[in-house]
This record gives C-alpha cells, sequence and structure tokens, in this order.
C-alpha cells in the first residue's frame, strides 16, 4: 500500500513537471507584489502588465506598461519573443492580450509612461508595437537626460 501510494506521488509530480505549460495571466496580490522592473507595489490595477518568459515560462508582473517594455527590451531570449504579453484593462476588471489591445494616453500611470489599454472595439487608439516604440523613445529621453 505505501509503495502505490509513493508510486502515485512520483507520478503526479512529474506529470506537473513535464506537463503543459501555463498560459494566460496569473492572479496578482494587488498592494502586496512587486514590479519586476521599478520594485514598486503594484496598486493600481487600471496600468498593471504580465510577461511569460519564452524560455523558463514564469510570468513578471510589472506596475506600469512602461516597465515590462523596458524589461522586454533588456532580456536576450535567443531572438525569441516572449511567450505571452498580458496588460489590465484601463477600464474593465480585466487582463487584455497587449497584441489585440488598443492603447490611449492616460495621465498618472504609476512610473509615467502615459499608456492604459482597452479592448480593441473601445475608443481610437494605437496597437502594442506603436505603443511600444513611444515607450522605448520616453525610457531613451529619461536615459539621455541622465548624462
Amino acid at each position: 500500500m505505501m509503495c502505490r501510494a509513493a508510486l502515485l506521488c512520483i507520478a503526479l509530480f512529474l506529470a506537473a513537471c513535464f506537463g503543459e505549460q501555463a498560459a494566460g495571466p496569473e492572479p496578482v496580490a494587488w498592494d502586496r507584489d512587486t514590479c519586476e522592473q521599478c520594485k514598486m507595489v503594484i496598486s493600481d490595477q487600471r496600468f498593471a502588465a504580465q510577461v511569460r518568459s519564452p524560455v523558463d515560462h514564469r510570468v513578471q508582473h510589472f506596475d506600469d506598461l512602461g516597465c515590462a517594455v523596458r524589461w522586454l527590451g533588456e532580456r536576450d531570449w535567443n531572438g525569441e519573443e516572449a511567450e505571452e504579453i498580458w496588460v489590465r484593462a484601463m477600464d474593465a476588471d480585466r487582463w487584455l492580450p497587449a497584441g489585440s489591445a488598443m492603447f490611449v494616453e492616460a495621465s498618472n500611470t504609476p512610473m509615467n509612461y502615459g499608456f492604459g489599454a482597452q479592448a480593441a472595439g473601445g475608443a481610437d487608439g494605437i496597437g502594442f508595437e506603436a505603443v511600444r516604440e513611444r515607450i522605448r523613445k520616453v525610457v531613451d529621453e529619461r536615459r539621455n537626460h541622465r548624462h
């Protein structure tokens, strides 16, 4: 009986290790989890983002889309892109895939990158690649002002 229980535990462990990778956004402990880039507590749900690594499939949490874009720019995954990028809808209690969201200018984002996400059917906005490029320019400007 003990041998069967031990074998069952081993089988469950191996299934968890080699099973299908998780997908989709993960829960955030609001006001407790910290941003992977700036290390601030993630409090304002309207501007949060998540990125799943293509290497280890772990999800990193961010308090501002700009922090996620900056962090992505510092990664080298041998030419691979992030497995998933999720953004919090600015006007609803839900996550959106970044590639299908529309981004609009927003004041008072946690790190002042200035963009919030809405569902594609929402107000006029720009797509993820365009907002990513605009945020990269902001990051470059901020670096240049320090010198």
